[in-house]
């Protein structure tokens, strides 16, 4: 069932933003999409994505808002750290960073081993100058070898790296 939805409303026009597939505006094709697949990870990117390009909280073609079509996934399925991550990532677009850090909180939660997880945690945390809380995540990402040295630059220029 998934690919046939695919195939006529998630075609890479539609998920690259540049046109819709099926007669709907690309939002109308995400909005169904999202109706039978409330966690359809790609989809989720690619509306996040419109609704910022366009700026506005529900996009042409839709039923239904960015942030309710987060809820539906978060609600079809909790424990999915991909949603929150994708979730966390949109708030933080749209000025909410303690949302955003409440989202990618809980990803952490559900996979305590994702690596980038951590790393996006700790310069979550580093924004709001919470150096201590930026450094435990930091640290996390680097054992599970994280390879870009950019947060743990960044603690160190603020002077709150500790070995």
């Amino acid at each position: 069932r998934l690919k046939l939805t695919e195939d006529y409303h998630f075609n890479s026009n539609v998920e690259n933003l540049i046109s819709g597939q099926s007669g709907f505006h690309i939002g109308g094709d995400l909005s169904f999409i999202l109706q039978q697949f409330p966690n359809h990870h790609r989809a989720l990117v690619s509306l996040s994505k419109l609704s910022l390009r366009e700026k506005t909280i529900q996009v042409e073609g839709s039923l239904h808002s960015t942030l309710c079509y987060f809820i539906f996934a978060i609600e079809f399925k909790p424990d999915d750290s991909i949603v929150r991550a994708i979730f966390s990532d949109y708030l933080l677009q749209t000025g909410q960073l303690n949302m955003a850090i409440e989202q990618l909180e809980i990803a952490v939660m559900t996979n305590p081993e994702h690596p980038t997880y951590n790393y996006n945690l700790g310069l979550l945390y580093l924004k709001k100058k919470e150096y201590d809380k930026a450094r435990e995540y930091a640290k996390k990402a680097y054992s599970l070898d994280f390879p870009l040295p950019g947060l743990r630059n960044q603690l160190i220029k603020a002077g709150k790296w500790k070995q």
